[in-house]
């Protein structure tokens, strides 16, 4: 069998093996599961198609609430800018906001927000 090893338990400063695979479960449609194996391509693809979204600001105001926001955002773009975490905005994870430092959304701004 080959050596199990959770993803937690790999130093983040790490480089990933070539040829390691992450397996996955998918479901079936009837109640039942498949493994699913997934290449460093594959999981680079779903984080680079997940890990960003285009928001519509629906405010005028220093605060946007959207679940995107449940995660750590690290910078997003407005007005061909990029504000960054922490120097350019607060993020609040369990209110799901992030707050703009010093400046407003305004209704119909349109944000790509990046993890």
């Amino acid at each position: 069998m080959d050596e199990q090893i959770k993803l937690s338990d790999i130093p983040t400063a790490s480089s990933v093996p070539d040829g390691t695979v992450v397996t996955g479960i998918t479901p079936n449609g009837d109640g039942t599961f498949s493994n699913y194996n997934f290449s460093q391509e594959q999981i680079a693809l779903i984080a680079a198609l997940y890990g960003k979204k285009k928001i519509v600001s629906g405010i005028d105001g220093p605060t946007l609430t959207d679940v995107f926001f449940a995660s750590d955002i690290s910078f997003f773009i407005a007005g061909n800018q990029i504000y960054v975490a922490d120097a350019d905005f607060t993020q609040n994870t369990t209110a799901n906001t992030i707050t703009w430092t010093g400046t407003d959304f305004y209704t119909g701004q349109i944000i790509l927000v990046i993890r």
